[in-house]
């Protein structure tokens, strides 16, 4: 196991379309020598194992990619623990299979989490994306919107609460297998939460997170993503009180009586969905 090396690891579902664009932001100068890139084929039903066979067959790709594949989809959760569980390196960096790292920007990341001796090392923005098409040949990315965390050093359990704007929420940062193996890694039975869920779950084991500013990464936008489909067709509220109960003694008084006056509706009261 390594202690400087990362483990980028890629949940991917039905992502046919946009996979190798996250696999080859991550080889744009993002990649170093003892890093791998874990991809977890998730029970897809379009190409997206069919590719990813064909890239592992390429030379570029060859020696760097480590593909699994689940025999049914289990969800986001269950897929980005089988790849921590089969990571080598104690650094972790989880990239959604549909979105994109700007070149030159890891290494700043794993370097700030070393200075700050932190467990957490998170982008300061994102960047949010949509694919324009031009004549239906030519393509650019046109950004729609930017989010930027807004706190301090010392990050707390109860800061998770004041705003929908947390690294969690992205689930796209920098993180020791450490800190996944104290929080008992990422729900499993919280479908699109899994990666609120498992900030959360830092959060309550005092994990200590850093910022990286002015560096941020694509978020791809305006599409039906794993996130949007299950705040549509599921109470998120009823979802997130799963996980949320186990600690309940450790939010404020203020949080932990509105979640309990308002099972049906506290979570999207806190994150505006």
């Amino acid at each position: 196991m390594s202690i400087q090396n990362i483990s980028f690891i890629i949940p991917a579902y039905n992502s046919s379309n946009t996979i190798k664009e996250a696999i080859d932001s991550i080889l744009n100068q993002n990649f170093s020598k003892g890093d791998e890139i874990i991809i977890v084929n998730d029970g897809s039903i379009d190409q997206t194992k069919k590719i990813l066979n064909k890239l592992k067959k390429m030379n570029k790709y060859h020696n760097n990619l480590i593909i699994i594949n689940h025999d049914k989809n289990y969800g986001g959760g269950k897929a980005r623990n089988t790849a921590v569980k089969n990571s080598k390196n104690d650094l972790i960096f989880c990239l959604d299979a549909d979105n994109i790292l700007l070149p030159k920007t890891i290494k700043p990341l794993k370097n700030k989490l070393f200075k700050e001796k932190t467990d957490i090392a998170a982008f300061e923005k994102i960047d949010f994306f949509l694919i324009k098409k031009f004549f239906k040949i030519f393509k650019y990315k046109k950004i729609t919107h930017q989010w930027k965390f807004k706190f301090n050093k010392n990050y707390k359990l109860k800061d998770y609460f004041n705003n929908k704007i947390n690294p969690g929420s992205s689930g796209n940062y920098l993180f020791t297998k450490q800190s996944w193996q104290k929080t008992g890694g990422y729900p499993e039975d919280s479908g699109a939460l899994d990666t609120w869920g498992f900030g959360f779950r830092q959060m309550a084991h005092n994990c200590r997170l850093c910022l990286l500013r002015n560096y941020s990464y694509l978020h791809r936008y305006g599409y039906k993503s794993y996130w949007i489909r299950d705040s549509q067709n599921k109470n998120l509220s009823k979802e997130a009180f799963k996980f949320v109960r186990p600690y309940l003694n450790l939010i404020d008084d203020k949080t932990k009586n509105h979640i309990k006056k308002n099972p049906e509706t506290w979570f999207n009261d806190y994150y505006k969905i």
